[in-house]
């Protein structure tokens, strides 16, 4: 979810809440203040006929609507009530609840029942029309709040985006600084400038790493070379012995070892420095054919059988050097750690690639096996790093690749995005 959602959320959900709660608490306040005001304007009533009987009979008291009743009453004691009650109008042919006082008061010795009726119609309905108008300002100052959030919102965020828009597609080896707009608001604006920092930062470390790895590699090659060439030299001299062809094998095996060993992983600071940009559509049956073929022999010498169950014209948007890198490693493993007259299938289907191939063991170690210089078998050509090339050249482009053990055979999938 969304910042600007998730907060809006709250707010909008906690205002809503206190607008249902403050409608009955309102609707009950002015009712009790309205009860209150019929209550107050009846005992003024009262008081004022009380005044009347002191100098009028109550066969001349006047009452319009019968809204006003006064009778000789039984009692000398003076009682006051009022309450709700539901009186049949004869004229209207309805019933219409009242508010109703009734009291005895004592006029020159005498008692008289008094009885004070108000109708609350009128003040229910201007009740219901006060709370209807508050309904409908309480909505419309809900739909002004929840239209100038969203406007805020998107405002605001604005920059917010633009600057989420342009790491995403920042590049540190495009050699193109982040463009970040300013914003009015400083917090935005501080953020900006610690990614323009960070990013010069490490714009300057990537330039170094990818200088010194090329440096490193290029230095390393010239002597790895010369000592090649002189040990090739030095077999070719007369007279030798046995130890000495033993001693200068042993060093020509170390050398071409190291050698592997420094383009393997000057390869691995390449990917892991993003240095492969370029891309096209590769037709990944078209790779694994090619790869195949490489190791024919080796599949010949080794009698294994191989079965290819590849649809035709899959494609991926890669680089074709690595998928090449990618593949050829899973099958040289394959191939490497299958026993003599063993069993290589390869599938291929949209969005995946398996190979799975016979074991001469159990299981392999899955929590080390795409570790760097991790080896499974006693291969003295294995400098264990293959397995960890193609975990990065998935982490690379987003792929998957998973290692399964079923059956006595050994599993690799990849799962192209």
């Amino acid at each position: 979810m969304k910042l600007t959602n998730h907060i809006s959320i709250r707010y909008i959900g906690m205002a809503s809440i206190i607008v249902m709660l403050s409608i009955p608490v309102f609707y009950m306040v002015i009712h009790a203040v309205m009860l209150h005001s019929i209550d107050e304007d009846m005992r003024f009533q009262k008081q004022w006929i009380e005044k009347k009987l002191l100098t009028t009979l109550p066969e001349n008291f006047v009452s319009y609507n019968n809204n006003i009743t006064i009778r000789p009453g039984s009692s000398h004691e003076t009682k006051e009530r009022i309450f709700d009650q539901d009186v049949f109008i004869p004229d209207d042919k309805e019933t219409i609840t009242h508010r109703v006082l009734e009291c005895t008061s004592v006029i020159n010795d005498k008692p008289y029942n008094i009885r004070i009726q108000k109708s609350l119609i009128e003040n229910t309905d201007l009740l219901n029309t006060i709370i209807v108008l508050q309904v409908i300002i309480l909505i419309l100052l809900q739909l002004s709040l929840l239209f100038i959030n969203s406007r805020l919102n998107r405002r605001i965020w604005i920059p917010f985006y633009h600057t989420l828009n342009e790491l995403r597609s920042y590049r540190m080896d495009k050699q193109e600084p982040l463009s970040l707009k300013a914003s009015k608001i400083s917090e935005l604006n501080d953020l900006n400038s610690s990614l323009n920092e960070l990013t010069g930062r490490n714009y300057k470390v990537f330039i170094a790493q990818k200088e010194f790895t090329e440096n490193a590699a290029h230095e390393l090659q010239t002597p790895l070379a010369i000592m090649q060439s002189n040990l090739d030299l030095l077999m070719q001299t007369s007279p030798i012995n046995n130890e000495q062809a033993l001693l200068i094998e042993a060093l020509t095996i170390a050398n071409q070892r190291i050698s592997k060993l420094n383009k393997t992983l000057l390869l691995l600071a390449k990917i892991e420095n993003n240095q492969f940009t370029e891309k096209e559509q590769v037709r990944l049956n078209e790779v694994i054919t090619e790869y195949i073929s490489l190791y024919q022999d080796a599949m010949h010498l080794k009698q294994i059988r191989v079965s290819i169950s590849c649809v035709k014209n899959v494609e991926i948007y890669a680089d074709k050097t690595l998928v090449g890198i990618l593949i050829g490693n899973l099958i040289s493993n394959a191939v490497r750690h299958t026993p003599q007259g063993g069993f290589i299938h390869f599938y291929l289907q949209p969005g995946i690639f398996r190979i799975m191939n016979t074991s001469n063991g159990g299981a392999l170690d899955s929590e080390n096996l795409f570790k760097r210089f991790h080896k499974q078998g006693k291969d003295r050509h294995s400098v264990g790093l293959g397995l960890e090339i193609c975990r990065n050249i998935c982490s690379y482009y987003k792929y998957t690749i998973e290692y399964s053990y079923n059956d006595g055979l050994h599993c690799f999938k990849v799962s192209f995005k």
